[in-house]
């Protein structure tokens, strides 16, 4: 089974390098997509990554930031498996399908004795419709929803996920542009963008402009 400390050995020595040359840099953990999957060929569940690298008593000497990359598939960011599903179809009955994923990671923080560590979202996004295998659930998702999803998403960390969510990093601005010169409109990472594939401004984009920041 993958585990962390080929990882942290990599995290730690990068680390120190930074440091070195930057004392005042912040150092952000990789971040393990959500998946509940353990299966030795494909993959590791983030929470048992994570875990790992938890309890590795370097973590805390080197790292200064907790990155998570929760994905949403077609989720309203407000909704939680089991308690709250979202409407579906699919991509329904498992936490890794779910913006609020972070809630997660944050409890296994506290768990692991790091809860006064802060976290950033490395990492997230609704796509649209596309034509990708593995990400069908854009289709269930339109320019406005994922205006809505995202604005939501930055509210929630404002008012839910206070003071501990820091930082938050949307993906992503402008895929669809280079993808349209490449005669695939519709690829998955086209879709996540907020800017069209004409260099026109989405409504996620509009939405994110108006939203308010301070």
């Amino acid at each position: 089974m993958p585990n962390a400390s080929f990882y942290m050995d990599m995290l730690v020595h990068a680390s120190q390098a930074i440091k070195a040359n930057d004392p005042a840099a912040l150092i952000v953990s990789g971040a393990p997509s959500s998946t509940k999957t353990n299966v030795p060929t494909i993959a590791v569940s983030d929470l048992v990554f994570l875990r790992q690298m938890f309890a590795d008593p370097r973590f805390r000497a080197n790292v200064d930031i907790v990155g998570v990359h929760p994905g949403g598939a077609a989720n309203p960011p407000d909704t939680f498996w089991p308690d709250n599903p979202g409407p579906g179809p699919g991509w329904t009955n498992s936490r890794e399908f779910y913006f609020r994923r972070v809630e997660d990671v944050r409890a296994l923080m506290v768990q692991s004795g790091l809860g006064d560590m802060p976290m950033w979202v490395t990492e997230f996004g609704w796509a649209t419709r596309n034509n990708t295998p593995g990400y069908g659930f854009g289709n269930q998702i339109s320019f406005e929803k994922q205006a809505q999803y995202i604005v939501r998403a930055y509210q929630m960390a404002r008012t839910n996920y206070a003071p501990w969510m820091t930082g938050m990093f949307l993906w992503q601005l402008n895929f669809a542009v280079p993808w349209r010169a490449q005669g695939n409109e519709l690829h998955e990472q086209a879709s996540y963008g907020v800017i069209n594939d004409d260099w026109s401004p989405s409504p996620a984009y509009l939405a994110l402009k108006t939203m308010p920041k301070d």
